[in-house]
């Protein structure tokens, strides 16, 4: 049985990752490469218009040296994906960065009802999902004697966990609807609509103990995105500064391949691969800095068209009262709209059926976030936050805790994790203009029944943005033990609520009177655009 799988997202520009876990039998153990694409290249002359995010995450990595690309997006705003690998204590960001994996290891480990000790003992469900109740507890058993599995659940989320077991076990047999068929010897795998199963937990387990349905997650919310940092910077200190976290990135992905290849001695397999190709990429960085210094000129080009907001499939705020702009609010509190930008031609109406777009897979080659395998629709959950928000949650400031994108049928896997990174980088520079820097922000990618879970921050030390999107956890729903243990995480997250509200009250610039950093798009393009008048 493959359980809770450690996922080694590839970076963009065309790297692979892996698969792994070491918990399960070490024979059991394998490395996958990621699917691959070709990406759409982005190349806009200054006269044409700013792109949607959406349009803007389908490109390619990109050169630094190049046009805009997720690759510049990120490297402008001092964003770095790292992975799951604690570091020696000289490493930049060290101890923060140990401290948020073991934070992440806390909220995502595998945790079970004591009480459950038994196929008897657990709760009853709805006869249309017996069967895989049953398969539920024989895939506990086969994993109950591991010393990882033997953590407790805490006693707060059973009364949740037995009231809505139906619930989960229903999303996770629609999930199993349709099986992939063959196509000219490949396997041919549907557009799946299994971002319904997604939206169903997310309701259902992101709840306190009073809340039968969730009323902080809400889908399709547009999003102010930051603005780019790089831009502050004059032509004489630009080349130092860039080449100053070039440089810094390559000692933390040299740093991380270290204890990697300490783990591969141990029987880990999988992270190695994957970190020694983020440590290349991590030295082609500094040598496109070093042989193309950065302009001024360039930097104010990659403004001009990167986009302004994006549409998040779905957000899990915490709502605290208190009174912000709205132009510097991260959640539009607004009906739904189409993100600001470039039309796309690509997108799906409504008015016309869904093509099948079958994608056709390599055998040995299958993407980590694995694509869909059927489409499937389903009644829409009542009291989803799917238009503008509850009156009660008007006027309030609403803080991220957790973001999440969903891969299109008609877009590669690569795609969702450009828009999961792009939004994370918006979370977490929300939180750090109101004060609130060091706060971990998630983030949920999927393709099809796989989800990853990533982690993001910004460092108050070295003002780093770190998306921890490398040797992470993965859950299937399609397995009712991995849906479970996502529903677990959904409990424990929620529990944090409390925790961001006193951060906000201690730490906030609003609490305390003082001003908030302009930092969203929006905002630069004024400033931008008064520059040149």
């Amino acid at each position: 049985m493959e359980f809770s799988k450690l996922a080694d997202i590839p970076e963009a520009h065309g790297q692979s990752g892996s698969v792994h876990d070491g918990r399960i039998d070490r024979d059991k153990a394998r490395t996958r490469k990621s699917m691959s694409a070709k990406p759409e290249k982005i190349a806009r002359s200054r006269s044409q218009s700013r792109y949607s995010n959406s349009s803007f995450a389908r490109g390619d990595g990109g050169d630094l040296d190049g046009n805009a690309s997720i690759n510049t997006w990120l490297f402008e705003r001092n964003a770095f994906t790292i992975g799951r690998i604690k570091l020696s204590g000289d490493a930049t960001d060290s101890a923060e960065i140990n401290a948020m994996i073991d934070h992440y290891d806390s909220m995502t480990e595998f945790v079970w009802p004591q009480t459950w000790n038994a196929e008897d003992k657990l709760p009853e469900v709805d006869g249309a999902v017996k069967e895989l109740k049953e398969e539920l507890f024989r895939q506990y058993n086969e994993i109950s004697q591991k010393t990882w599995a033997r953590a407790p659940l805490d006693d707060r989320h059973l009364r949740a966990l037995s009231n809505r077991l139906s619930a989960l076990l229903f999303a996770v047999g629609m999930s199993r609807r349709v099986q992939p068929w063959k196509y000219k010897g490949c396997t041919v795998l549907y557009a799946s609509k299994a971002r319904h199963e997604w939206d169903t937990l997310l309701y259902r387990f992101y709840v306190s103990q009073s809340e039968s349905v969730s009323q902080t997650a809400f889908l399709e919310r547009n999003l102010n995105l930051p603005r780019n940092t790089a831009v502050d910077h004059d032509s004489d200190s630009l080349f130092d500064q860039q080449k100053a976290l070039a440089n810094g990135y390559v000692a933390h992905c040299l740093a991380a391949h270290l204890n990697a290849s300490l783990l591969s001695q141990t029987g880990t397999t999988g992270v190695l691969a994957v970190a020694t190709q983020a440590s290349t990429q991590a030295v082609d960085f500094l040598t496109q800095v070093e042989q193309s210094p950065p302009m001024q000129t360039r930097i104010i080009e990659h403004a001009t068209v990167e986009p302004t907001q994006g549409k998040c499939d779905a957000i899990l705020v915490v709502p605290v009262d208190s009174k912000l702009p709205s132009q510097l609010a991260l959640v539009q509190q607004g009906p739904k709209s189409q993100e600001p930008g470039l039309p796309e031609s690509s997108k799906t109406s409504s008015k016309r059926p869904q093509s099948h777009s079958a994608v056709c897979i390599n055998k040995t080659n299958k993407s980590v976030l694995r694509d869909p395998v059927a489409s499937s629709c389903r009644e829409p959950i009542p009291g989803a936050n799917h238009g503008v928000l509850p009156q009660t949650l008007e006027g309030n400031v609403l803080l991220p805790s957790l973001v999440a994108e969903y891969k299109k049928h008609e877009h590669s896997p690569m795609a969702a994790l450009n828009q999961g990174r792009i939004y994370c980088v918006a979370a977490v520079t929300f939180l750090a203009a109101l004060g609130i820097e060091e706060y971990p922000v998630y983030g949920l990618v999927t393709n099809g029944n796989v989800g990853a879970v990533l982690l993001s921050w910004k460092s108050p030390a070295s003002k780093n943005i770190y998306i921890m999107e490398r040797s992470i956890r993965t859950f299937n729903l399609s397995s009712p033990i991995e849906a479970f243990q996502f529903a677990t995480f959904l409990l424990r997250l929620r529990d944090q609520d409390d925790e961001l509200r006193r951060v906000f009250q201690e730490r906030s610039y609003v609490r305390n009177g003082q001003a908030v950093t302009r930092w969203t798009m929006q905002e630069q393009i004024s400033l931008l655009s008064a520059k040149q008048t």
